[in-house]
């Protein structure tokens, strides 16, 4: 991924991230920014769509329409769900954390 064309580029390796053996697609583009990199996925369908289609993004689906084929849903709920699990542990360590120093540090060594 480049943060200036031709002069510094940053490199991940994700091969062997836990995600990768969840994900049913294939990794599509990175998007870096200040605190995250974000990871997007190619779903490919069998379905040839002709013309354009529109889409949706909501926490639990991803909802498209095309005149040709109607309304095609994709079910976000457990990546929503992981997403959640790991947002209330961060948060449970993160109040714990602002009372105690050592739980700092370990905080730090995992995020």
């Amino acid at each position: 991924m480049s943060i200036k064309p031709y002069e510094e580029y940053l490199e991940f390796d994700i091969s062997k991230a836990w995600f990768l053996s969840r994900a049913k697609s294939e990794i599509g583009e990175l998007i870096l920014n200040e605190k995250y990199l974000i990871i997007t996925f190619r779903f490919k369908r069998n379905e040839e769509v002709n013309g354009k289609m529109a889409w949706d993004s909501n926490e639990k689906s991803l909802d498209g329409f095309n005149p040709n084929i109607g309304w095609v849903r994709i079910d976000l709920t457990k990546l929503f769900h992981i997403h959640r699990v790991y947002e209330l542990k961060r948060k449970r360590l993160q109040k714990k954390a602002s009372k105690k120093h050592l739980l700092r540090k370990f905080l730090k060594k995992i995020f």
